[in-house]
């Protein structure tokens, strides 16, 4: 049955509501065009508006089908001739079909003056239809947008307005109103369009995305299955400017170089192998965040702190709280790592993304920390076990934990002062590389050994005996 007509939306229209708000203009370019339609035929506008109220848009569809299955020329003639019961077995409850033949009876006695309405002011169309059991406010106000196509129409009594409305523009609790009229002055005279956009965000759900903003993402984005859970990771321009934790991937993916590194950090860190980020990030805040981030970052694997530490850090003894406020603002988490700050007892307190989050976290860099410790133990053991037998041992580097051999310090300056050149050495890696060096030193990540040597191979990085000095001197700064 071809009753429904295609609502013209002028373009121009379209730009006049994208000018007068900011966020309504997102919105706008979000969703696009938007087909709507309206019933010419004011009787059966009327009729479908009782059938529709109060239910979804799927369960209204369903008996409206079988309602013009069951009446295949909507008229008022034929409705009256039709029975309770058989309007009843579309669906309909009895209040509805009371309401169906109220608004009948209504047309036929000429109460209602629905030939007349395109001549009538909203106002007098009001008090016409509102006499009418099963005709409020709602009912009315549908009727003026999807019958008479009245441009500036924004019903309070809309649930999915309301709740467009409070989503788009972050209103916490639900919307008064007189919140609600300001709104509907700011968007008159075009009312109704912005009604077809707002509802577009329940028909879209939007609701799943956190704002607008979220909604029209314009950065790089992938997302990482993690031991704590859907990691999303957003970029511009090379730089990382979000990390958080997500329960869906709303998103398509795009990607770019600073992501795949910072997929390939995390998963290291996942799994024990990096214990610190190198990654460009984008941080945007106060001074004074920037300033309690950039602390946080030097907070080391496996370490807690409490907020009056963080502090301390940065000058202000006595701004603990604020450093709490501005830990949760922190958008980039775990590279960030603010799930290392706990409270002054010792207890987790609050974190953005969840306190369970926060255990597993802290738990999972204490076991690596731990593993890491009980594998240094062992290879300084085999050190103290080589100098015991009197080999000549010039030094040894670890990059985990280098307090454990500061004992040994010592004894290797006192070696070097009796090498004034060193003509050979045995560096030992986790893969049992040996190379015999000429003139300098080759440094490996885990453990280096310095012998005596005979044998003369050049190798491809050198270091001179001045270099190594330094180096041990540094390392025996930093321990003490």
């Amino acid at each position: 049955m071809g009753i429904f007509k295609k609502i013209i939306i002028d373009k121009e229209d379209i730009n006049v509501l994208k000018k007068s708000d900011n966020k309504m203009k997102l919105l706008i370019e979000s969703v696009g065009n938007i087909d709507r339609e309206y019933i010419e035929n004011p009787f059966i506008a009327l009729v479908n508006s009782i059938i529709y109220q109060q239910i979804s848009f799927k369960a209204g569809n369903s008996i409206w089908n079988k309602f013009e299955n069951l009446i295949e020329d909507i008229t008022p003639k034929k409705i009256i001739e039709i029975d309770f019961e058989s309007l009843k077995s579309c669906g309909l409850s009895n209040n509805k079909v009371n309401y169906i033949k109220n608004i009948t009876n209504g047309v036929i006695n000429n109460e209602l003056n629905i030939k007349e309405y395109y001549k009538m002011s909203e106002e007098e169309i009001y008090e016409n239809l509102i006499k009418i059991k099963g005709i409020g406010p709602w009912t009315i106000e549908m009727f003026l947008i999807f019958s008479l196509n009245k441009k500036n129409i924004m019903s309070y009594k809309d649930l999915g307005l309301r709740k467009g409305l409070e989503w788009l523009y972050e209103i916490k609790g639900d919307i008064t109103e007189k919140e609600f009229n300001k709104y509907k002055k700011k968007f008159s005279p075009l009312g109704t369009l912005a009604s077809f956009y707002l509802w577009e965000i329940t028909i879209r759900n939007y609701f799943k995305f956190e704002n607008i903003y979220k909604v029209n993402l314009l950065n790089n984005i992938v997302y990482l299955n993690s031991p704590v859970g859907i990691i999303e990771i957003q970029s511009k321009n090379g730089e990382i400017i979000s990390l958080d934790f997500v329960n869906e991937k709303l998103y398509e993916e795009k990607s770019e170089e600073v992501l795949e590194n910072a997929k390939l950090q995390l998963n290291e860190y996942f799994i024990g192998k990096r214990k610190k980020f190198n990654l460009p990030l984008r941080l945007e805040g106060t001074d004074f965040r920037l300033k309690v981030w950039k602390e946080l970052q030097n907070i080391p694997y496996g370490v807690t702190c409490s907020y009056k530490d963080i502090a301390i850090k940065i000058g202000n003894k006595n701004a603990s709280r604020a450093i709490g406020g501005a830990n949760n603002k922190n958008k980039i988490a775990i590279i960030i790592p603010c799930h290392r700050v706990i409270g002054s007892n010792g207890s987790l307190v609050g974190y953005e993304s969840g306190i369970e989050r926060k255990k597993v976290l802290l738990d999972l860099e204490k076991k690596f920390k731990m593993e890491d410790k009980m594998k240094n133990t062992n290879e300084i053991n085999e050190i103290k076990e080589l100098i015991e037998k009197e080999e000549m041992v010039l030094g040894y580097f670890t990059t985990i934990d280098c307090n454990m051999c500061k004992d040994l310090f010592p004894k290797i300056e006192k070696m070097l002062e009796s090498f004034p050149n060193i003509y050979g050495f045995r560096a030992e890696s986790d893969m049992n590389l040996k190379i015999v060096g000429e003139y300098g030193i080759y440094m490996v990540p885990t453990i280096i050994l310095f012998i005596q040597g005979k044998e003369t191979i050049r190798v491809s990085r050198n270091i001179s005996i001045m270099e190594l000095s330094d180096s041990i001197k540094r390392y025996y700064d930093m321990l003490n």
